[in-house]
């Protein structure tokens, strides 16, 4: 499970994960996690404009201070729930870098407005996202 997980995480792509499954045909279990198709992924929604979900963490990210100084650059992997409601929950380091740009990259996902839940029958249902928070100089212009 690891090795596909961190390469679909190093590949740049949001993992989603579902629950409860509408049908046995259509969900896939993967070392106890449910994986199933959506109608609607999650979206965020600023200004009344769709914007990515990882802009908008990149947008709320504070590059620590001591960080800069040493000229650190890297990846945190960050897991956490959108709630049938939309609001971010259980936000935690899956893969972490150096631990001020873990609680930076953990402030910046649990900062994100609300979602527009995942679909699933035509009904929100909470789901799981596994995204990279990156940490780079030149591109946060700092």
């Amino acid at each position: 499970m690891k090795p596909l997980l961190y390469r679909l995480l190093l590949g740049g792509v949001l993992l989603i994960t579902t629950a409860p499954a509408i049908a046995q045909n259509d969900t896939s279990a993967v070392a106890g996690m449910l994986i199933c198709p959506v109608e609607k992924m999650p979206e965020l929604w600023i200004a009344g404009k769709a914007v990515s979900i990882v802009a908008a963490v990149q947008q709320n990210l504070v590059y620590p201070l001591a960080a800069k100084r040493a000229r650190a650059e890297g990846r945190v992997f960050i897991s956490f729930t959108v709630t049938a409601t939309g609001s971010v929950k259980n936000a935690r380091v899956v893969r972490g870098f150096r631990p001020d740009c873990d609680a930076a990259a953990l402030r910046a996902v649990r900062q994100l407005p609300r979602f527009k839940p995942v679909q699933q029958a035509g009904k929100p249902i909470a789901s799981g996202l596994t995204m990279p928070v990156r940490f780079s100089l030149n591109a946060s212009g700092n």
